[in-house]
């Protein structure tokens, strides 16, 4: 199985976490800014291992799925959007080989995407060898 992530958003996110550290790189070197150079620079590389970490994250649930069902526990919805999205904190409980476990998940949708409510029955993938690792498939369109 592999990231179902939309492989453009994450090639999105990788070139602004080079680009940043680019730039910084070159306040560093040309320019009397250096402290600024130097704090794009940490900012690009922390960026890039964040999002790289994340990606690993979803793949090792991914490559040892195995699964079950949850129901949404709780919802919330942030105030304002940004770019027509809104983040959503969503809490869900599943139970794999007779144990309960508690996932959490905040993503960044539009409303007309976000189908879910409180109550509903989700597909789940828990890791196999981790159970309190798990993802909600639905949340992640594209």
């Amino acid at each position: 199985m592999h990231i179902f992530v939309n492989d453009f958003r994450l090639n999105q996110l990788m070139a602004m976490a080079a680009l940043l550290t680019i730039l910084g790189l070159m306040l560093a070197i040309f320019t009397t800014y250096r402290i600024v150079g130097a704090a794009a620079v940490v900012l690009g590389v922390a960026a890039s291992v964040g999002i790289v970490l994340r990606m690993n994250s979803f793949q090792a649930v991914l490559d040892n799925a195995a699964s079950t069902t949850g129901t949404i526990t709780t919802m919330g919805r942030s105030w304002f959007s940004r770019r027509r999205r809104f983040r959503y904190r969503i809490s869900y409980t599943y139970t794999y080989n007779g144990d309960t476990y508690t996932g959490r998940a905040v993503v960044s949708l539009m409303p007309e995407l976000m189908t879910l409510q409180k109550g509903d029955v989700v597909r789940v993938l828990v890791h196999k060898d981790q159970p309190a690792r798990s993802l909600v498939p639905v949340l992640y369109p594209g």
